[in-house]
């Protein structure tokens, strides 16, 4: 049986927080500086070449997504209707680079954290909130 084939994806010096904190401030992900290479089997990356890892820190998302986790993101899909109930990067100029679940709930569409102890962001045209990408999987080390 022949290998399967694999990506090597970039594992970017970006942290994109949880609730409640704040992530990086740069919304230009393809930028930034390399830390290392992660290999991920092709077909866990659809869309290799806009595929990148980054770390998530914060609580928000666990336990799904726990502090310290490294998630790989594709930065192709940021079309918000197919994003509905999907886990995202957003950015805000405040707020930096934020890991969340995006949902819809009629015209409403909210970054809604995993965990319950954090609150909902509404997004609305006051909050200038950019959809920079899906999150695809995500790994972390054991304590």
């Amino acid at each position: 049986s022949k290998l399967p084939q694999l990506v090597a994806i970039p594992l970017l010096e970006v942290t994109a927080a949880s609730h409640g904190e704040v992530g990086d401030s740069s919304s230009i992900l393809h930028g930034a500086p390399v830390e290392s290479m992660m290999a991920a089997p092709s077909d866990w990356c659809p869309n290799p070449i806009s595929t990148i890892c980054l770390r998530v820190r914060g609580g928000s998302m666990s336990p799904l997504i726990s502090d310290g986790s490294i998630v790989a993101v594709d930065t192709s899909q940021r079309d918000q209707v197919t994003l509905d109930g999907k886990i995202i990067i957003a950015w805000h100029k405040e707020m930096g680079l934020t890991v969340s679940r995006l949902k819809r709930y009629g015209s409403a569409e909210v970054l809604q954290p995993e965990n319950g102890d954090y609150e909902s962001v509404v997004l609305n045209g006051k909050q200038k909130w950019k959809i920079l990408a899906r999150v695809l999987w995500w790994i972390g080390k054991a304590p």
